[in-house]
């Protein structure tokens, strides 16, 4: 062994003679390295916990776990408590899966108190290996429902997006409602957190997109109000800063605009080139004119003019109306006389929709018609009013049956202002 070591030495000393060059550079190849692996040992000793990205390697981006905890006092297994929950978890769900963001898989938590500690929440992702970590609160007492809906980044250690809300419970729509619009919110919110950084792997549309709308001064949120502020409709047209969205993702929108019902939009294939047309905002009203003809049979007609005074913008409303009557004696050879007629009404909306353009209202009223120096009381036990709306505009077109309360006879002993069915068409002016 000694000999073929020895042996080995004097070959190593004759090839560095014969190639001093390249064993000089050997030896300094060497010493680099130990150096490198000193200086490196002593970086990782002087750092009591390892960096977020060497904790966490390889948390899929594209991936969240859903996690669920409730408190109250009431069992959890009770039917409205259960649908309570599974609201907010479909709601979450869907939210995230509209941006690209599957679910993995949903954990109950059963004994957190006031929320699951974040430690809890980023010990779950890592063991999924996902980087997202939803989390779901929800606490039932005395017919409130109440929610925390929060965003986890398992990556860097702490929430990216929270939204809080509590209703009576009511199960039904409007419940249903309200937790995907907290659902919604959060994810904007969560978005809107990467917006301006140079975040890889889930904002990848890097582009401008184009707005065009009749309607100046409207303003543009991608998310809900309040969400990441797109710009306002000047001249016509918007083009939006560069937000770093999913690619070939839903994004969606908000359109709003002072006096004016704000009205929700959508991008299906996300950021792109094409120009998209906003739809018209609806008015918000609270006074209309309306310019009406008004007809039973063919020889009973009127010229109407109304107004309207909305108690709630396009919802609940009192008109009053005046109108001029021009009718006709069965008896041959009279001539056409006029009445006029002051009618009062309370009315209501049916439209789903505050701003929706096709709408149905219906009402009752009374009404005092002056013909032949009498006055007759009428009664409408129901109008319905078939309305179209534009943004400052409407027509429409209204169906009544009135009736005499009681009746006086003029001298040829026929009635002036009669009952039976009354036909409308007109248009409005809103404001």
């Amino acid at each position: 062994m000694l000999k073929t070591l020895a042996e080995a030495d004097n070959q190593i000393k004759r090839d560095a003679r014969r190639f001093p060059r390249y064993g000089a550079l050997f030896f300094l190849g060497v010493l680099l390295s130990v150096v490198t692996f000193s200086l490196e040992a002593q970086s990782d000793g002087s750092t009591n916990e390892p960096a977020p990205m060497d904790e966490s390697p390889g948390l899929d981006e594209s991936t969240s776990i859903l996690m669920i905890t409730h408190e109250g006092d009431e069992e959890p297994d009770d039917s409205a408590i259960r649908r309570g929950i599974d609201y907010v978890a479909e709601a979450v769900e869907k939210a995230f899966s509209q941006i690209g963001i599957k679910t993995i898989g949903i954990l109950v938590v059963d004994d957190s108190t006031g929320g699951i500690p974040s430690k809890r929440v980023q010990e779950a992702c890592r063991e999924a290996g996902v980087r997202w970590g939803i989390t779901v609160y929800t606490r039932f007492q005395e017919a409130q429902l109440s929610w925390r809906i929060s965003i986890y980044d398992g990556k860097e250690g702490f929430d990216r997006a929270t939204d809080n809300f509590s209703i009576s419970w009511y199960i039904g729509i409007t419940a249903s409602n309200l937790i995907e619009t907290s659902a919604q919110k959060v994810v904007h919110n969560w978005q809107k957190s990467f917006a301006f950084q140079g975040f890889h792997g889930i904002f990848a549309a890097d582009k401008p997109q184009r707005f065009t709308s009749p309607q100046e001064g409207v303003v543009i949120w991608f998310g809900l109000e309040d969400g990441l502020l797109a710009g306002t409709i000047e001249n016509g047209i918007l083009t939006t800063p560069i937000f770093r969205f999913v690619e070939n993702m839903p994004v969606y929108g908000e359109m709003t605009k002072e006096g004016y019902w704000s009205k929700s939009f959508s991008l299906p294939q996300g950021i792109t080139d094409a120009v998209v047309s906003l739809p018209i905002l609806q008015k918000k009203t609270r006074h209309t004119l309306s310019l009406i003809t008004e007809f039973r049979g063919s020889d009973h007609y009127a010229l109407d003019f109304e107004y309207r005074f909305n108690v709630l913008p396009d919802r609940f409303f009192l008109k009053l109306d005046w109108a001029l009557w021009q009718d006709t004696s069965p008896l041959s050879g009279l001539e056409r006389l006029l009445h006029q007629e002051v009618r009062f009404s309370p009315g209501l909306y049916f439209q789903p929709k505050k701003d929706f353009p096709f709408r149905v209202a219906a009402g009752t009223g009374i009404s005092l018609a002056f013909a032949g120096g009498n006055i007759n009381f009428l009664a409408d036990p129901l109008w319905v009013d078939l309305e179209y709306h534009f943004s400052q505009w409407a027509v429409k077109a209204e169906l009544r049956v009135p009736s005499l309360w009681g009746y006086s006879r003029d001298i040829f002993g026929e009635d002036k202002v009669a009952s039976g069915l009354y036909l409308s068409v007109g248009i409005m002016l809103k404001w």
